[in-house]
């Protein structure tokens, strides 16, 4: 049996708790992980969904509830705390912005948006109302090896961190996957949408902030298609001056599976490693172990939720949002201009 989400643990032992009502905008992405946490956690509800197009009388049959053609009439007939979006990402950021002139918590699927322009509109509307919050499905942040990882480094046993590294590789699907993912017009391109993953873990699990990056992206396998790249890297400054390299690419080939995703962060005293179905390994100057002690899953979307209406930081906050997607939005601008780009910090 898997371990148990930690939310779930919480309740067990009788932690305040107070009931969330979530509203579903699409069914694009990763909806599957917030039905997933609505499903399992007790006291988050679902009340209403909108925006679901042909889907929507199964959608209502399943889960019985009343299905809109827009966020505006969901908000306007139902009661909600928190807006889950998983539309299209160049779809992400207006309805990110009606949810907050309704006065929303709202949580998005990755990206939050795909162009510089929607973001500045973003942060704006944000500033206008500092009671809400903006989250993001960076479910790296919950998964166990992914945060084994971290509190080795936050425990000082690799020391001061000097280099970090993450892959993300997965494989293309074209044939089955939603033509969207291949565009960055709708999708944002390859690290809004498949490397921010890892932008946002590494600054995470080491505590540090980006500063600037270098990026390159290419199209080498679909070279017909114009608004398509399937490889790329990106070298990232942190506030301390260390290096982050990421890459990331649509070329895995079959046998590795559906994605291909390793981490390691170098320390003045070790390093600590990962493949995501692999052990976590620690490297000292003494020893080579592995580490046993990994902690359970935890659903990001359930911990916002649960987070926003209790009154306490949730594991993506704000400020964790818009740094990962300041990071991403300048990684794709360095990949399309070939200079180094400054990003800003939240």
């Amino acid at each position: 049996m898997p371990p148990r989400p930690d939310h779930l643990t919480e309740l067990e032992k009788g932690a305040h708790f107070t009931p969330v009502s979530v509203a579903l905008v699409g069914l694009e992405g990763h909806a599957s992980y917030v039905l997933a946490g609505v499903k399992e956690t007790a006291g988050i509800h679902l009340v209403g969904a909108a925006v679901l197009g042909e889907q929507a009388e199964a959608f209502t049959a399943e889960h019985h509830v009343p299905v809109y053609e827009s966020i505006g009439a969901l908000l306007e007939h139902c009661s909600v705390d928190v807006v889950a979006v998983c539309l299209v990402p160049n779809r992400h950021g207006a309805t990110v912005l009606e949810a907050l002139r309704a006065g929303k918590h709202v949580i998005t699927d990755k990206p939050l948006v795909t162009d510089a322009e929607m973001f500045a509109r973003v942060v704006d509307e944000s500033a206008r109302h500092p009671e809400l919050e903006i989250g993001m499905l960076l479910a790296l942040r919950g998964n166990p090896r992914y945060r084994a990882v971290r509190q080795i480094i936050q425990s000082g046993a690799i020391g001061t961190p000097a280099l970090a590294y993450a892959k993300r590789a997965a494989q293309l699907r074209r044939a089955t996957r939603a033509r969207w993912y291949f565009d960055r017009r709708l999708s944002g391109g390859l690290m809004p949408d498949l490397a921010i993953h890892d932008a946002d873990y590494l600054t995470w699990a080491t505590g540090l902030r980006y500063q600037q990056v270098s990026a390159h992206e290419v199209n080498v396998g679909n070279r017909d298609d114009q608004y398509m790249d399937d490889a790329g890297a990106a070298l990232f400054q942190m506030e301390t001056g260390i290096p982050a390299l990421i890459e990331y690419h649509r070329l895995l080939q079959a046998p590795f599976g559906k994605m291909d995703c390793r981490v390691k962060i170098v320390g003045t005293r070790g390093q600590v490693e990962m493949a995501a179905d692999g052990p976590v390994t620690v490297i000292t100057e003494t020893e080579r172990t592995t580490v046993r002690d990994i902690p359970p899953a935890q659903n990001v979307f359930v911990d916002f939720a649960e987070a926003v209406v209790a009154g306490r930081r949730p594991i993506v906050a704000t400020s964790d949002t818009f740094h990962a997607m300041a990071a991403a939005l300048a990684a794709g601008q360095s990949a399309r201009d070939g200079r180094t780009v400054t990003i800003a910090r939240f």
